[in-house]
């Protein structure tokens, strides 16, 4: 009752919308709930207007007391620091209507597959509300939805609409695309994809493993594992990156490195069934201990 008391006031926020929802969520009142999302739509960023009032006023005593600044610099600064702050608001707002579309796109529908219509219905109304940026991150959770599902056909749709929009969702569209292409064995749309992602995204370590595997799977295993290297760059953690890096060393008999590698995918999943497989036919005998205590 209280946030919606909140929201009828003079001006509702963000937060105070997303916390409602929750509540109308947890008394499984889907219809409620849906209308709170439609209004977290409409609100401006203006709902953070008191803090925004303090930081200006923050700016400009901090200003003021550069005295050493010209004019300019002063106004330069003050713009930069303010342009920051709504910037960080922007993801704020942004963050918490995406994660407000995931909650509500379950409960919308009664149809077989629920969430694929609540996903359709979250994308629509993101777009009606000129959230375009948002139901793309939806639509991409839309096809990840379908590829679980095996509905690669669906899939592929919306990925490939993904090559008509701006850069990064190119290189979003294109990695997953060159996944579908690995999973269906088609080695040049899968290498084609990949080199689209690497060269929209340079510092995408999902890309490069690809592009990796698709080098790997036509045998060029030294440029395979050039790209799982700079994958590793990008994303030290990146289990992929390691794992087929792994294989990789086996195919260039490098076991000692393909050990090395193996063991730090262990460090990061323990167990890994498949480090451990390789580890016991290489490396030290307690690895096929390990592993065959796995199977019993």
């Amino acid at each position: 009752e209280r946030f919606e008391a909140a929201m009828s006031a003079t001006i509702p926020d963000y937060e105070t919308a997303f916390n409602l929802l929750l509540c109308q969520l947890v008394k499984g009142d889907a219809e409620k709930a849906q209308k709170v999302f439609v209004k977290m739509l409409t609100l401006p960023l203006e709902g953070y207007g008191s803090d925004t009032d303090r930081h200006t006023r923050k700016t400009a005593a901090a200003a003021t007391a550069a005295a050493d600044e010209t004019e300019d610099e002063r106004e330069g600064r003050k713009d930069d620091d303010l342009g920051a702050e709504l910037a960080r608001r922007r993801k704020v707002a942004d963050d918490l209507v995406i994660n407000a579309a995931r909650l509500v796109a379950p409960i919308v529908g009664s149809s077989e597959d629920t969430l694929a219509n609540g996903l359709h219905w979250a994308i629509e109304t993101v777009k009606d509300a000129e959230y375009q940026h948002l139901a793309c991150i939806l639509e991409n959770e839309l096809a990840v939805h379908h590829l679980r599902n095996k509905n690669v056909d669906q899939a592929t749709k919306i990925l490939k609409a993904f090559e008509r929009k701006d850069q990064d969702l190119m290189a979003t569209g294109s990695t997953n695309l060159s996944f579908l292409c690995l999973l269906e064995r088609d080695l040049d749309g899968a290498m084609h994809q990949a080199s689209l992602a690497v060269t929209s995204n340079r510092y995408d370590a999902k890309a490069l493993v690809n592009l990796g595997c698709s080098y790997y799977m036509q045998q060029d295993f030294g440029r395979a594992r050039d790209c799982f290297h700079e994958a590793l760059t990008v994303e030290a953690g990146c289990v992929q990156a390691l794992y087929n890096l792994g294989l990789t060393n086996l195919e260039l008999q490098d076991f000692d490195a393909a050990v090395q590698v193996f063991e730090r995918v262990l460090q990061l999943v323990p167990n890994h069934p498949e480090a451990l497989y390789w580890l016991s036919r290489i490396g030290p005998e307690k690895y096929a201990v390990i592993f065959q205590s796995l199977l019993y």
